[in-house]
């Protein structure tokens, strides 16, 4: 693992350097690969990679999840935000890939945020705003569509190439609130119909599993990245 880590990019080589002293490494009592804070449990099999991982790509992910693990309190310390923050929360991760995301499927079509509220349905202002409304989701839909034919292209694709990316889209679908991309929409992914998995941002699920993603594919899945860059082109 020293070969390929002396491999690595110059920032994400100087993170390893950096961090691998204060991860342990153990066999997985159950299941698969996992980390318990700075804890990773991996097996030997899982260096080899699957279906949806190269080889070292889960080796990559679970470290950068163990890498973004807060800090232990020093003992008496009372905790603050700021100490029970993951890394890539403290960086607004999932809130800048978000908007990124939303930018790819709808461009600079607005939300219907932008309409205002709805006047009273016997008002005078209520038609036009309705007018307004109906145009603007046609507008929405066409977008949507769009990206449904994008969303096909990429399902045709290797599943390693696409499977970080389906975690990222259906993470921040759920968290836009669509839920049309919402679960496995790359054949792959973790909310499997929970969006509660995305949804708690004090948990920092998307900011973690997007931080674990982007670091396996930059190591390991040169097609993974390419793709991450496409969708989410301010992400990376």
């Amino acid at each position: 693992m020293a070969k390929k880590i002396n491999t690595l990019m110059p920032d994400q080589k100087k993170m390893y350097i950096k961090n691998f002293k204060n991860i342990t490494f153990r066999e997985p009592s159950s299941g698969g690969a996992n980390v318990v804070d700075k804890v990773v449990e991996i097996s030997k099999k899982d260096l080899l990679g699957t279906k949806t991982e190269n080889k070292f790509g889960i080796f990559f992910h679970e470290t950068g999840h163990a890498f973004d693990v807060p800090k232990p309190l020093e003992k008496g310390k009372m905790p603050s935000l700021e100490d029970v923050l993951n890394t890539s929360q403290k960086v607004g991760l999932a809130e800048s890939t978000l908007k990124d995301f939303n930018h790819d499927v709808y461009k600079d079509i607005p939300g219907f945020d932008s309409l205002g509220k709805r006047p009273r349905r016997n008002s005078k202002a209520y038609k036009t705003w309705n007018e307004n409304y109906m145009a603007l989701m046609d507008k929405r839909s066409k977008a949507e569509d769009a990206f449904d034919g994008e969303i096909d292209k990429l399902k045709k694709l290797s599943p390693s190439s696409r499977s970080n990316l389906s975690d990222m889209i259906e993470s921040a679908d759920s968290r836009l609130g669509d839920y049309k991309w919402s679960s496995n929409p790359l054949g792959m992914g973790h909310a499997q119909k929970n969006y509660g998995y995305w949804k708690d941002k004090d948990i920092g699920n998307a900011e973690s599993e997007f931080f674990a993603e982007v670091n396996s594919a930059v190591a390991t899945n040169p097609e993974s990245l390419k793709l991450i860059k496409k969708i989410l082109s301010e992400f990376v």
